[in-house]
């Protein structure tokens, strides 16, 4: 089998970027560079230029994310590149996903920050859901407002327009103009399930909901058989039994021990998720009326299970996801499984998915990326037995200039293996180099892995060791290894990245001298709480829209959403909150950080970087604060990412630099 360039599209594609990315008279795209520090931070910045590809479901169209000036937008077009639609932003709202409801119809989501008066000016991410032809006619706001109106809501932010509009719980494969929407339309904490005619947004409720469940499931019929979420800080959850009779279970063993995953083959039986022989979690078939465990489906020895995938049209389950030192799948369905063993020997260096797929047509859509490729597309035909590759995710990144990412394992000064990922800037020697120790956000839910990542390619680019720790607490390692940093802020999470440090020093990795610690969220957190306790240990810190005020995190956390996870996770154990809380701890920080904080960022206000700045630049007076435009929690957008990059590269250059 034979790789070859689709021409038609890759040459839409460079005309497309070309229009859409020119900097100057120069498209990024276009550009060349002789080594990495030539690479502009602008283009480690730039949203991909090509995402989310999937095809519609006759395989006659395709569709995929792009960006222009910064912003996401949806493509759509034929696979040769003609008939070309592109939808945009509206106003402050940005495309964030899509999908084909059929062949000639999309639904598009967007996100966007709002204010609302019944919430005491409460700003928060909200979503909205839109419908559009592939060629552009015939857009619908698709989601009515609450049960005694009967008007689109749009993009407003009254009181009888629902905040959340995207959680689509099923596209419904066999009635093609319609899907299951699972919405709080009368603001109770009790979301309803709709079935909505994507042509016009008319809907049938099918089930009223039950007080504090927000997250529905379907069965292998499409019928909702199971409703879950949390009401005054306790877990609910209900299950329809064979005679449609709803059954409150979260008092039964199963639930309380066993995470789901879907149903299997019909609605008495569940995938759910379970410890495996080795202690990491697998997926495992249970029958839900008698509670018990029937068999493995799958389970991976050295890591957890993180998804199991559906196939839309046969539903049923046709694979598992799991991540070791790079995101991969274990196929159950025997062709798929035979199609990504031929496609692995036709493309070797990459890792693959299978991102969409035409039955009729026996075409598939595969995304393939490694520690240096950021993504590659690429369709096989199996009726042709053609493999062509279709575009790049990043094509002003050439992977030739990446840095190289390899797993190491570090030792913990109580024995514990902590696996952590090691960038080397490309071309340096592994010695007495300067270095940024990156901590992950989450904590929870959440780790580190092999995978290309912006952040960690611009530092390395810059001549920066870059290490990456999955301390306890991170995710995929167990639940005991999770568990394990549960009240454990400043405590043992903390100690495993000192280890972590500590043997890349003693390794003469690293310059003792030139050590910042960095991260965002949870990881900012961690880089002022390294300061705090180990300031012998880093020359600065970067906190970027770090959690650096715990009393109130904890407090907001509780009140608005409802969570008792992070009622019972945060903090350390025998302490109060403020004896682990940057903020209160401030006057311990010698070292020089940078503090960078979104104005828009809705789930840890800027006001706590802010009133954090201020007590820091007392007894730190070189440190620095950036307030950030835009992008959001997670800078989502090319303006917020370039702005964090552009200002960690001159504030490492200052404190670690050559």
């Amino acid at each position: 089998m034979r790789l070859r360039d689709h021409r038609f599209f890759s040459a839409f594609l460079y005309s497309f970027v070309a229009v859409s990315m020119v900097s100057a008279s120069t498209s990024i795209a276009q550009a060349q560079y002789a080594k990495p520090s030539d690479i502009p931070a602008e283009a480690f910045a730039a949203l991909p230029q090509v995402s989310h590809l999937s095809q519609s479901p006759n395989g006659a169209k395709v569709a995929f994310m792009s960006s222009i000036e910064g912003r996401k937008v949806m493509v759509v077009q034929n696979l040769d590149g003609s008939d070309r639609y592109i939808q945009p932003p509206i106003g402050e709202a940005d495309i964030f996903d899509f999908r084909w409801a059929n062949d000639e119809r999309l639904l598009v989501m967007y996100e966007m920050t709002l204010t609302r008066n019944e919430y005491v000016n409460f700003r928060n991410t909200e979503s909205r859901l839109a419908a559009i032809n592939a060629d552009g006619s015939d857009f619908e706001w698709i989601v009515r407002t609450s049960k005694k109106k009967n008007g689109a809501g749009g993009l407003k932010a009254r009181e009888d327009v629902p905040m959340w509009q995207t959680d689509i719980i099923d596209m419904l494969p066999d009635e093609p103009n319609h899907i299951l929407l699972s919405l709080d339309g009368d603001f109770n904490n009790q979301s309803e399930i709709r079935k909505i005619d994507i042509r016009n947004g008319r809907y049938k409720e099918l089930e009223d909901g039950f007080r504090g469940v927000q997250s529905w499931i379907t069965d292998p019929t499409g019928e909702p058989r199971y409703g879950s979420g949390v009401y005054e800080q306790e877990d609910v959850a209900y299950w329809k039994n064979p005679e449609g009779g709803w059954v409150q279970v979260t008092n039964q063993d199963w639930y309380k021990k066993y995470p789901i995953f879907g149903f299997a083959e019909d609605g008495e039986h569940m995938l759910v998720s379970a410890t495996s022989p080795s202690g990491k979690t697998g997926v495992y078939r249970l029958h839900v009326p008698s509670g018990q465990i029937l068999d493995e489906v799958f389970s991976h020895p050295d890591v957890d299970i993180d998804y199991v995938r559906y196939d839309r049209s046969f539903r049923q389950v046709v694979g598992v996801g799991y991540t070791d030192d790079m995101l991969k799948f274990h196929y159950l369905h025997r062709g798929r499984a035979g199609l990504m063993r031929a496609m692995r020997k036709a493309l070797p260096g990459y890792e693959l998915d299978i991102v969409d797929f035409d039955h009729a047509n026996g075409r598939y859509l595969l995304k393939g990326f490694s520690d240096t490729e950021p993504g590659a597309y690429f369709q096989y035909d199996r009726k042709a037995k053609s493999l062509v590759q279709l575009a790049e995710s990043r094509p002003g990144l050439p992977a030739d200039l990446m840095s190289e990412t390899k797993a190491v394992n570090i030792t913990a000064t109580d024995g514990t293996v902590i696996p952590s990922y090691l960038t080397i800037p490309m071309g340096a020697d592994p010695s007495n180099l300067p270095a940024v120790v990156l901590v992950h956000g989450g904590p929870w839910g959440a780790r580190d892995d092999k995978q290309w990542d912006y952040w960690t390619q611009f530092i390395a680019s810059r001549g920066y060791a870059v290490l990456r720790p999955n301390f306890r607490g991170s995710s995929g390692y167990g639940n005991a290894f999770e568990r394990a940093g549960f009240m454990q802020w400043g405590g043992l999470m903390q100690r495993d990245v000192e280890d972590a440090t500590q043997q890349m020093i003693d390794e003469g990795v690293f310059d003792a001298n030139r050590i910042c610690i960095a991260g965002a969220s949870y990881g900012g957190y961690a880089a002022m709480m390294g300061l705090i306790q180990n300031p012998e240990l880093y020359q600065c810190g970067v906190t970027v829209n770090g959690a650096v005020n715990l009393p109130r995190l904890k407090s907001a956390d509780s009140t608005f959403w409802g969570s008792r996870n992070w009622l019972q996770r945060v903090g350390l154990e025998g302490h109060d909150l403020e004896d682990v809380s940057p903020f209160h701890q401030v006057k311990q920080i010698s070292r020089p950080a940078l503090v960078m904080a979104s104005k828009d960022d809705t789930r840890l206000r800027i006001v706590d970087s802010e009133n954090f700045y201020g007590r820091l630049k007392d007894v730190s007076p070189e440190s620095e604060y950036v307030e950030i435009e835009d992008g959001g929690h997670g800078m989502d957008t090319a303006a917020s990412r370039l702005t964090k990059l552009k200002a960690m590269e001159a504030f490492l250059a200052k404190h670690i630099g050559q």
